[in-house]
């Protein structure tokens, strides 16, 4: 058999961002939504970006990458998809969630 039809007993692992701060967000009420509707063998982890500061590569040089956008890193880079979740404000993103994705392609 080949081995990507062997993962019977594997859980799939997504994780939804959602590019809102605020705790009542629409976005993150849609990932909360989704992750109660995940069908078995799959879980939905919604990731927030509250404590992620603004992109800075002084800081970045001088203390190294900051413990919230590491932590993102490592949810994505365990996870087998991501859910991106976000309003558009005049047709781009929201600056948080783009400063999420400029930390996270470093």
């Amino acid at each position: 058999m080949h081995p990507l039809y062997q993962q019977e007993n594997t859980t799939t692992r997504i994780i939804g961002i959602t590019g809102c701060l605020r705790s009542h967000s629409y976005n993150t009420a849609l990932l909360r939504a989704a992750a109660a509707l995940v069908p078995d063998g799959a879980t939905l982890e919604v990731a927030i970006l509250k404590g992620i500061l603004l992109y800075d590569g002084d800081i970045e040089q001088t203390h190294g990458i900051p413990s919230p956008v590491t932590a993102l890193k490592e949810l994505i880079a365990g996870a087998d998809g991501v859910l991106l979740a976000t309003p558009e404000y005049n047709s781009p993103v929201p600056g948080v969630f783009k400063n999420a994705i400029d930390w996270d392609t470093k």
